[in-house]
């Protein structure tokens, strides 16, 4: 998976069904997904926050998009201001704010950096065991595609299964990956509902929000709500 910022539970849960988290942060940018930007919920509804870069474009790998260095503390200041004017009397503010303060606190230079700096730190929060690897520091391996990729990184890693979010059915086929030795499987997420603070629930928010509202082994049990699909089923 690419390197989200502060990603959604779904994400979180690919990475405990694995040994292994494969980074792709040396793929292509896309303007406008969840490389710096993500929800939150505010004043109940669902609100954007986006992370400045400088002059990213599509022509451009994740891992080479820096930081627009002249905006981001100034957007830092508003988003800390945002998180204690939102979720200030969420049970769990002290825990969770502090944590995305120290990832957010000055010092990455590229996007990439800054988000696996949060998935680093969301792992640890919640007890995750899967080590976090990024393609960029690893396989040299970009001039492969798809699911030839794919094959190369597990045969690199010795694995013997290969694990995808469920909406990703249509990319990879599970009788190839089973005739060079690799079992595809799917994770279908189970519903996630917690209580935000008032209002109706607001799905697929930054795994934040969650934080926000849940100690660390409720978020782990939330995370953990998912179930393991054959992919030549599928």
């Amino acid at each position: 998976m690419q390197p989200y910022l502060f990603p959604y539970i779904g994400y979180f849960q690919l990475m405990a069904a694995v040994d292994r988290w494969v980074v792709y942060d040396d793929v292509t940018y896309i303007k406008r997904g969840w490389i710096n930007r993500n929800n939150l919920k505010v004043n109940g509804q669902r609100c954007l926050f986006t992370v400045p870069v400088a002059g990213a474009s599509q022509f451009q790998r994740i891992c080479d998009v820096k930081l627009d260095a002249e905006g981001y503390d100034r957007w830092l200041v508003r988003f800390r201001r945002t998180l204690q004017q939102s979720y200030g009397h969420a049970p769990h503010f002290a825990e969770a704010f502090g944590l995305v303060d120290d990832v957010l606190s000055p010092g990455a230079q590229t996007i990439a950096e800054l988000n696996l700096r949060g998935l680093l730190a969301v792992r640890a929060y919640v007890g995750l065991g899967a080590e976090i690897v990024p393609t960029s520091r690893r396989y040299g391996n970009q001039d492969l595609r798809g699911q030839n990729r794919i094959l190369d990184i597990c045969r690199r890693e010795g694995a013997d299964t290969y694990i995808n979010a469920i909406g990703g059915t249509e990319l990879y086929d599970g009788r190839t990956l089973s005739a060079q030795g690799v079992t595809l499987r799917f994770l279908e997420p189970d519903a996630v509902a917690y209580p935000q603070g008032g209002g109706g629930f607001v799905p697929h928010l930054s795994v934040i929000d969650a934080m926000m509202h849940n100690d660390r082994a409720k978020v782990r049990s939330l995370i953990q709500s998912y179930r393991l699909v054959d992919g030549v089923s599928v």
